[in-house]
């Protein structure tokens, strides 16, 4: 049984800053109310864990006196996202554990504990009603709180002991992963400011979206309601992928099973709006908290905290609006994942599409319209011909529509869609029946034209079941993938992430005021809000930093092209 100590005072315990100090705390709810910071450094303290209760000893002194500390957690973003701080030196077993074994899956403590036979360390502990039960303030703690919580703390040191686990903190994945998350800790604290007028005007267009949409349904109908909608349109299943298979059907009732993808969707976007309630939000990044290794965001209990990595795109301006004394700075890198896709499949006529500077949606869009540019207009405005309809119009020239649809096509085949899937996917992204043929026609069209990507999947394919296969992003991050989009998109999204956080680094490393500004990192954007009249300055700096992030990226082994080009957009 593990032995721990509660101190009165700090100057009862002490530890090498030079060796690891294994941590974690213990919370009220999620991101709020530490009642608890567990610390254990095996030979010091006479082997004991130390358990630092704020209830006698005050969360600042604590704070100050972990610090210097060289502390080793298991997902740190939310321990430190707790304490809105990070010690001067740290590692995160949760990080580690992901790459150091990618066939494990799960990676909760408890699993890999298990999966890594280290015992039965929490003998006679009830851990899901001690954990239900929390660790309020100013309450008793029991005796099984207590060893339950100095056990965690005890798990991480044999796990960090582990071979492949110190052979990982070599790993370049990783080493940027905790950098990052060092950023991510103080930038996220500058929240993100809200447009609240322009909120208050999204919120009354959406509720007269509802009103319209609500007659077309039977009075006191529950779209959310499973069975409601089971009865009403006589299917067997009602989940989403159910209902839009549906609503993609030639059934007489298809229309109705929109109008309820609609109606849920508009509550959603309320319910959201609604939430949007404060004059500055925050969130906490966990910014390996994806399978890949992208970045996952949470707001908890927090009462102003939200997801700022999955701002729907219609309100994503609510967050970028002037004040007073500040503008918005944002760019983007320009279709990311596709320049590298074309690298990691080593696809030569997409590469030589993009040396050339040519924009790939348009290229697509000529190729399954047979139209072309407009030699003096460009793309012509949006006159709402489609491509996927087989109703092509008889005008000559591409529209926007045109490339904004072909865009589905780029974007749903290069990472392994079937051509039932991409009919889902384009009539919910876009809003356009397919029938399967044309789906398939488009699908062959697409592979005839990059014949590498199809070898490039038909090998995913056929190894990503074998026990032994992983994929690896640019860095090194290895991941056993579930199924085999996953195998084929994973690499792919797992490096664009590491690109961005490349591009942070870099940009903080060279005018650390950025992290004063900076409020939002998104896969493959970066958000800043600067003073005005700086705009120029940092929109160059940002440029800069995520130029030279694609360039880094683009040496790994990994990128089969070293040289694609990467535009930088606002």
């Amino acid at each position: 049984m593990v032995k721990y100590i509660i101190p009165n005072n700090l100057n009862e315990v002490s530890f090498n800053p030079e060796l690891p100090t294994f941590a974690d705390i213990e919370t009220e709810g999620l991101y709020v109310g530490t009642r608890l910071v567990q610390l254990y450094q095996p030979s010091s303290n006479d082997n004991q864990v130390v358990i630092l209760d704020t209830d006698i000893i005050d969360l600042d002194e604590i704070k100050k006196f972990i610090k210097p500390l060289w502390t080793v957690w298991y997902n740190s973003s939310y321990d430190f996202g707790t304490l809105n701080m990070t010690t001067d030196r740290f590692d995160d077993v949760f990080y580690l554990a992901k790459t150091a074994y990618p066939f494990f899956q799960e990676y909760s403590l408890d699993k890999v504990i298990d999966k890594l036979k280290l015992g039965n360390l929490y003998e006679g502990l009830d851990k899901k009603k001690l954990q239900k039960a929390g660790f309020v303030k100013g309450a008793y703690l029991s005796a099984a709180q207590l060893r339950y919580s100095a056990t965690d703390v005890y798990a991480l040191s044999l796990i960090w002991e582990l071979p492949k686990i110190q052979e990982t903190r070599d790993n370049m994945a990783y080493k940027v992963d905790i950098i990052s998350q060092g950023y991510a800790i103080q930038y996220q604290q500058n929240g993100l400011v809200v447009d609240e007028k322009h909120r208050d005007e999204l919120l009354e267009v959406v509720r007269q979206e509802i009103a319209a949409i609500r007659p077309l349904l039977p009075e006191g109908f529950n779209v959310n309601s499973f069975k409601q909608v089971r009865e009403y349109l006589g299917v067997e299943k009602s989940d989403y992928d159910a209902l839009v298979n549906f609503a993609n059907s030639d059934d007489p009732l298809a229309p109705k099973a929109l109008t309820i993808i609609k109606l849920k969707k508009a509550l959603k976007e309320e319910s959201y709006l609604l939430s949007i309630n404060h004059p500055v939000m925050v969130t906490r990044f966990n910014v390996a908290g994806a399978i890949t290794g992208r970045f996952s965001a949470a707001g908890g209990d927090i009462p102003n905290g939200f997801n700022a990595q999955q701002i729907p795109r219609r309100f994503q301006p609510l967050f970028k609006a002037d004040t007073e004394t500040t503008s918005v700075v944002g760019l983007d890198y320009s279709t990311l994942e596709l320049r590298i896709a074309a690298a990691i499949f080593g696809e030569p006529v997409m590469y030589e599409e993009l040396k050339r500077g040519e924009d790939l949606h348009t290229n697509m869009a000529h190729l399954v319209t047979g139209k072309i540019v407009h030699p003096e207009k460009g793309l012509l405005g949006s006159n709402y011909d489609t491509i996927l309809t087989g109703e092509a119009s008889k005008e000559k020239y591409l529209t926007k529509n045109d490339r904004t649809l072909a865009k589905a096509i780029n974007f749903g085949y290069v990472f392994g869609m079937s051509a039932k899937t991409y009919q889902n996917y384009s009539f919910v992204s876009y809003g356009v029946k397919c029938s399967l043929a044309e789906a398939t026609r488009l699908r062959n069209l697409y592979f005839n034209k990059y014949q590498a990507i199809g070898r490039y999947h038909k090998k995913i394919w056929e190894s990503y079941q074998k026990p032994e296969f992983f994929y690896v992003t640019a860095l090194g991050r290895r991941v056993k993938p579930k199924m085999g989009t996953d195998a084929i998109n994973g690499p792919v999204q797992g490096s664009g992430g590491e690109t961005t956080k490349l591009a942070v680094h870099y940009l903080i490393k060279e005018y650390p005021d950025a992290l004063k500004y900076i409020f939002n990192v998104v896969h493959d954007a970066i958000y800043l809000r600067v003073p005005k009249g700086d705009e120029a300055v940092w929109r160059q700096r940002l440029k800069d930093a995520m130029v030279k992030g694609w360039k880094e990226i683009s040496k790994t082994s990994l990128f089969k092209y070293k040289d694609i080009p990467m535009p930088v957009d606002d």
